[in-house]
Formats: C-alpha cells, structure tokens, sequence
C-alpha cells in the first residue's frame, strides 16, 4: 500500500474520501483496522473529524468487517452514525427521488413546464374570470410541481455529495481507478444486520441522562432522521418516550405544555415547565427556591450543567452557581470553573476544594473525557486568572494522560517530526498551540520545537516532554 494511504495517514486525510477507506481495508485490512483500534484504545480517535469517522464505519460495513462496525460504534457520536448510513442510503435515496419525480410528470405532463397563461394568471391580474373547478385543478397542479422541485432539489443534493467523496486528489486515484471498489460502493446499503447493530449501540451506550439531555437542549431532527433509517422502537432506548419526544410536530415548546407522551412528573417536563416559567420568578429568592427544590427532586440536574449555563437568569444567581460548583461531575467543573467563579467568588474555594480532595480526577470516565490537550488549555487558563490552586490540582492529571499517549504511540511509530511557531508577540494562541502539540510529538515521537519571528527563534525547551515544560514555553 502507498505510504500515502497507510490507515494512520487516511485518518487524519484532510479531504475524506470514502473510495479511500474502502481501498485500504481491501488492499490491507489487517493493517487498517490494527491502528483504528490504537486510536480508539488510545483516546486519539477523539481529535479525527466527523466526516472522517462516517466514512470509515461506513467503510467497515462494506468490506463486511461486522465485529469491527460494532467495536467502533461505540466509539461514535449519533450524528456520525447518521452521517455514515446517509452515505450508505444515498444511491438508494438518489433512485427513489427519482422514481417520485417521474410517476408525477408521468401522471400529469403539464408539471413539466408551467404555461403561459397559467403565469400571467398567478403572477399578472389576480381578478381572472376563471371557474372555481378550473382554478382548483390548477392549484393542485402548482402543488405537485413544487413537490417535484423539492424532489428535485433532494437528489442534486444527494448526487453533489457522492461527487464530493470523488476527490481528484493523488492519494485518491488508486481508489478512484479499482472498479471493485467503485462496485462495492454503488451496491452498498443500510442493511437490517447494520440497522440492528445501530439500535443495539442505543439500547446500551445511550444513558438516561444524555437523552434526557438531548430532549432539552439538542434538535431532534437528526434522531428523527436516524430512526428513519435503522427503524427504532420506544424499547430501544432507557427512556421509553424519547422516540415520541423527538418526533413531535411543533418544533418548540410552548410554556406549559407537554410534547409527545412524556409524563407530565417526569425530568424533562418539569424541567421545561421550570425553565419555560423564568420570566415569571422576577425575584431571585423565589428563582433560587425553585430551582434547588427541583435539583432535589430530580439529582441529574447537575449533569445539565451545559444546558443550564444557556439561561441568563440562572447563571445570575450566586447561590444557584454555588450549588452547582458543588455538585456537577467534576469534567464539567475543570472546562467551566472560570465561568462559575466569575459569578460567585465563593465558588472557588468549592472549585479548589473538589479538584483537590477527590479522587474523581483519576476516574475513567473523567480520563475518558480530559485529553492531554484541553487539559493543558484548562491549566493555562487557570494560571493567566491567577488561580495556581486549581492549575496545580489539574496538572497530575494531564502528567498522566501524556504519559498514556506515550506508552500507546512511542513504539508504533518512528518519525522525526519539527513543529513551528509563529512567535510573535499577538499571536499567544498560536504559541501555545505550538507548545502543546510540540509536547505530544516530543514524548512520543522524535520531535523537536521552534518558533520563528522574522528568523528562527530558539525554544526555552527544543523537545518539551512535561507539562512544565510546556507551561514554561507558553509563559
């Protein structure tokens, strides 16, 4: 296989090319799947982009690799999945369009161009004699050649797509130029084994608490869709009435109102009564004893917190934030402590006192979530607000995550790679973008650190392998 599709390289392929992915796992799927595997154990699949991860699950269902689609399906967003099957379902899609624009302009010729009678009379005098059966027949024809432009408009849209994933890059043209590939790909579709599979990730990945997140603060339109297409049922998912939810006809929630069948006692309910309710509460007393009565009723509130922080009249309550600097999963704590303290400074003795007496940092779900990178952004932060305790409680936890990309990727690959760095003085981030990457390349590769401002300007640590290393190139 060309060095410019080994699978480490098509993962991270700036362009993604599904004609790509299906050729590597032809040509060597030994190969493609042992590093996809790396990625995912490693934490590093969290960094590949979303199209990239459609097309490879999409990938592995064609070349019938079904332990591997299941393997990797759990290491995927719903809207990936649902990005993959609608590459998947596309040729399909493409033919029934098509089939719905021909049995309209069979049935009724006339939709295919509209007369010129017809325009004068919808877009000239608006007082024609005509006789109401006339006119009738006449509305109904405008409706079916507006149906056929939407269908139209569909399948251009869906053909644009499949020319999309044609690139006329040069790593592509193996791919593009092997006929299997092409064959594989044209007769590729969302069959019932990957349907169940898909509902099998719902049934045991999907918690309560992110659905429940999902129907408060994310469109369900994408669900929707994704159900369309792998035919879920209400047993699929821990909320029985999530199906129900997002297949609600309104598209917003009125104040008072209960969408779908969701019990009127359940979370969601009263939390969207509670939420739909905060122009009523004008004092923040009466706002504050809502809330926490509620918080007590229903505890997975605080796992809400990004849902929450979008309603200004909560996050203006220094008794509501310090409640929640007490309670939310501290992941959440470490991305938005600045946010939190900057409404209440009580909350940072909370913030300092939870980072530094609990064992939840070293938990899996927490190391899961934190990569070396954000967490680096997160101490940083931390330091330029002039809060040392809390950059000093994150950093055994980004020590340790360094040291897991190094045990994972050290002997996998022998590279020298240079990292470069726009050193001047406006260009902070770009600094300590520099820096942060420079350390992952220097612990796990033979990687080295510059900066350039007019000429090469040397780093204070030429291969940063802690994080304070990292933090001193930064400062």
């Amino acid at each position: 296989m060309p060095n410019d599709n080994h699978p480490t390289n098509l993962f991270f392929h700036g362009k993604p090319c599904l004609s790509l992915h299906v050729y590597a796992l032809k040509q060597n799927p030994e190969t493609y799947i042992n590093e996809l595997v790396v990625l995912c154990e490693s934490g590093t699949i969290e960094v590949v982009s979303a199209g990239v991860k459609a097309r490879i699950l999409a990938a592995l269902h064609i070349m019938s690799k079904h332990k591997t689609v299941t393997f990797f399906l759990e290491h995927c967003e719903a809207t990936e999945i649902l990005k993959a099957l609608s590459i998947l379902d596309r040729r399909r899609r493409i033919n029934q369009l098509a089939n719905k624009i021909r049995k309209i302009e069979d049935g009724h010729p006339s939709t295919t161009q509209m007369p010129e009678e017809e325009e004068k009379e919808e877009y000239g005098d608006m007082h024609v004699d005509k006789e109401n059966s006339e006119a009738h027949k006449k509305s109904k024809m405008k409706k079916k050649r507006r149906r056929v432009d939407i269908y139209r408009m569909e399948k251009k849209a869906a053909e644009l797509e499949m020319k999309d994933d044609d690139h006329n890059d040069l790593s592509c043209s193996d791919a593009n130029a092997d006929t299997a590939v092409k064959e594989l790909i044209e007769s590729a579709s969302v069959s019932g084994a990957l349907a169940r599979k898909v509902r099998n990730w719902a049934k045991t990945n999907l918690k309560s608490d992110f659905l429940e997140y999902v129907m408060l603060a994310l469109p369900g339109g994408p669900w929707a869709k994704l159900a369309d297409l792998v035919h879920f049922n209400p047993g699929d998912f821990s909320i029985p009435y999530f199906l129900e939810d997002v297949f609600k006809t309104t598209c917003t929630i009125k104040k008072g109102s209960k969408a779908g069948g969701i019990p009127e006692d359940s979370f969601v309910a009263c939390m969207r009564d509670f939420v739909g309710s905060l122009d009523d509460s004008p004092k923040h007393e009466d706002l504050e004893r809502r809330f926490l009565a509620l918080a007590e009723e229903f505890p997975q509130i605080y796992l809400c917190y990004p849902f929450i922080r979008t309603h200004p009249k909560l996050m203006e309550s220094p008794q509501i934030i310090e409640n929640l600097a007490r309670n939310i999963p501290i992941d959440l704590l470490i991305w938005y402590f600045e946010e939190i303290i900057a409404v209440s400074k009580e909350s940072k003795s909370v913030v300092v006192e939870r980072l530094q007496g609990t064992d939840d940092l070293t938990s899996r779900s927490v190391k899961a979530k934190a990569t070396y990178g954000k967490l680096v952004e997160r101490i940083l932060t931390a330091h330029h607000m002039r809060l040392p305790e809390i950059a000093n409680s994150i950093t055994p936890l980004a020590s340790h995550q360094l040291n897991v990309l190094k045990s994972t990727w050290n002997k996998k690959i022998d590279a020298k790679v240079a990292v470069f760095g726009d050193a001047s003085s406006s260009m902070q981030c770009a600094i300590e973008a520099a820096a942060i990457f420079a350390s992952i390349v220097s612990v796990c590769f033979d990687g080295e650190l510059s900066f350039f401002s007019g000429e090469l300007v040397k780093s204070p640590h030429k291969k940063p392998k802690t994080v304070r290393d990292t933090l001193e190139i930064c400062d």
